[in-house]
């Protein structure tokens, strides 16, 4: 994104992390492949090499092109209705996390794609993060953080209600807005008063009045 327009062409290869292996072709080793595409595809358009080491088998760099391809296509589709479209899986990933309390961990699935997209819905994977790392704090007793993470993250959020990539994000502020009133009534000296079994979860539109059954469900459609 830095570079704008002055990228002229993408070299592609993947690398993995727990044997040091290099120059693998894509979809072999640890790269978020979602989230690099889409950071590209902000600032540049041409050809994509695809580079990696593999001697005679071939069969490989039909392997990555057919692990590219639906990237793609999905981020061309994508462009057009961002709202429309599904969770990127670092994003779907993260709501996981956060409904499960494992916030730190949330935070760590959504920030590579927010910094990857460079559209505005990139505010809604913020808002998401910023919520859950404001609930993190107040579970650690940072009350002032809790406050300025929450405040900050409803606000973006709230840009893209009632819903966006599925999520029920009008529910999601909804919900956070009222546990940000009761820590604001609580203050810092009786944060540990604050209820964390009020903690929101993040909930999909198909889901209202079906329960979790239909959130797991879409967690093992996208793997």
């Amino acid at each position: 994104a830095a570079m704008g327009d002055a990228v002229v062409d993408a070299h592609l290869s993947d690398r993995r992390v727990s044997d040091a292996a290099r120059h693998l072709p894509p979809g072999e080793g640890d790269l978020a492949w979602p989230a690099l595409l889409r950071a590209i595809s902000g600032a540049y358009r041409g050809p994509l090499m695809l580079e990696g080491i593999v001697g005679a088998d071939v069969v490989r760099l039909d392997a990555a092109r057919a692990f590219l391809e639906p990237m793609l296509a999905a981020i061309a589709h994508d462009e057009e209705k961002p709202c429309a479209a599904a969770p990127p899986p670092g994003v779907l990933d993260g709501i996981r996390l956060f409904n499960e309390g494992d916030f730190f961990e949330a935070h760590e699935a959504i920030e590579p794609e927010w910094h990857a997209e460079r559209r505005p819905i990139r505010r809604l994977y913020q808002g998401i993060l910023q919520i859950g790392v404001g609930f993190l704090h107040a579970r650690r007793g940072n009350h002032a953080g809790a406050l300025l993470l929450l405040a900050d993250g409803i606000e973006k959020t709230a840009d893209f209600t009632p819903a966006c990539l599925g999520v029920d994000t009008a529910r999601l502020v909804r919900e956070s807005q009222t546990c940000l009133d009761q820590l604001r009534v609580l203050g810092p000296d009786r944060l540990a008063e604050f209820d964390q079994e009020a903690v929101p979860k993040v909930w999909f539109v198909e889901d209202r009045g079906r329960g979790q059954g239909r959130y797991d469900e879409r967690q093992r459609r996208h793997g």
